[in-house]
């Protein structure tokens, strides 16, 4: 593979976080179903970005309308998700719920596989599986696919409680660092990696300070490829416009209004969320990464909402309708393109987000 080839063209933003986020994260992602959609993971900083390729987001789609359409394989799915989620509460969240004091390398081995199992349910809930399903598939089709939706939400609540600040796989990563390594140094080690803390492998320290520059990885065709910190770094400019005033994303829910613009990036800390709803005023229009549950507060004051991730049966799309509010889904960069207070108008009959002020 020839990564200078790649261009904006090839790829489609998945999503983003301003957190800087483990190796861990990461390969969770890769190992999922979302690889079938040539997933790409790039780290920085207080940035973390998943790229799929548009080629394979086609393939996901047709996987997603056999998937949802085939009741037997449905139910046996949709039956495990719902057990998982169960066991996550009861097992894997209480145990974590502070730093350990004490972690073997099987019960670590065990615990991290169980872990990221979740990815395996829920992202054959995500929209490049479901919309398809949901637009074109049969009355069964449509069926499952909302059922799954719905029971996401419930999901995400265990996805919060692994992904946020001092949550699951940062309490594991923290036991790691303070005693095999130094500082958050666990944070930039894959499983193996980790695994081999327990043998008195220690890291190659240079890899290290190269991964906390950048680093990130790639898997097309089935094949995983990890990228220096120049790869990623090259990678994440080449595939980021932000140089734009006006963009388009896909409408869910009708309407046109204008507003100031109060932005949402993804977050994994309640307390940013708190500080967002401050500054937030009735009547605002909200730019969001994706909305959740976490975010209701932001949807109950806005007069609209653009997010940049999700489809036609997202968190966003079902509550901008539900509060009978323009919505629009998939409006690549707009936390990044837009600033809070901006004067903006958003269309959303054309799928249309434009700065005017």
């Amino acid at each position: 593979m020839v990564l200078s080839s790649l261009s904006s063209s090839d790829f489609k933003k998945y999503f983003t976080t301003n957190s800087t986020l483990s190796a861990l994260h990461g390969e969770f992602l890769l190992k999922g179903p979302l690889s079938q959609g040539g997933i790409m993971v790039l780290h920085q900083p207080n940035l973390f970005e998943v790229y799929i390729t548009k080629k394979h987001e086609k393939k996901c789609m047709e996987k997603g309308l056999a998937f949802y359409s085939d009741q037997e394989k449905f139910n046996i799915y949709f039956k495990k998700f719902k057990k998982y989620v169960s066991r996550a509460h009861k097992k894997i969240i209480p145990k974590y719920k502070i730093i350990p004091k004490h972690i073997n390398k099987k019960e670590l081995d065990e615990d991290i596989d169980f872990i990221a199992k979740l990815w395996k349910y829920y992202g054959l809930a995500e929209f490049m599986f479901t919309d398809l399903a949901y637009t074109k598939g049969p009355i069964k089709a449509k069926k499952n696919t909302y059922l799954t939706n719905k029971f996401k939400f419930k999901a995400r609540e265990v996805m919060n409680a692994y992904f946020f600040k001092n949550g699951v796989i940062d309490n594991i990563l923290n036991y790691c660092s303070q005693h095999f390594l130094k500082e958050n140094d666990a944070h930039y080690l894959y499983k193996d990696e980790l695994l081999d803390l327990f043998d008195g492998k220690e890291p190659d320290q240079n890899i290290l300070n190269e991964r906390k520059k950048a680093h990130g990885s790639l898997v097309i065709e089935g094949n995983l490829q990890r990228l220096s910190s120049f790869q990623s770094l090259a990678l994440s400019q080449r595939l980021t416009f932000t140089q734009k005033t006006e963009i388009q994303g896909i409408p869910i829910s009708p309407g046109k209004v204008r507003g100031r613009a109060i932005i949402a990036p993804m977050l994994n800390d309640h307390e940013s969320i708190a500080e967002i709803n401050k500054k937030m005023k009735k009547g605002d229009i909200l730019i969001a990464e994706s909305t959740s549950p976490d975010i209701m507060m932001l949807c109950e004051k806005a007069s609209a909402i653009v997010a940049e991730q999700g489809g036609l049966l997202s968190h966003a799309a079902i509550i901008s309708r539900e509060l009978k509010i323009p919505g629009i889904v998939q409006a690549t960069f707009a936390t990044r393109i837009f600033k809070d207070h901006d004067l903006i108008e958003v269309d959303a009959y054309k799928g249309t987000i434009r700065k005017i002020g």
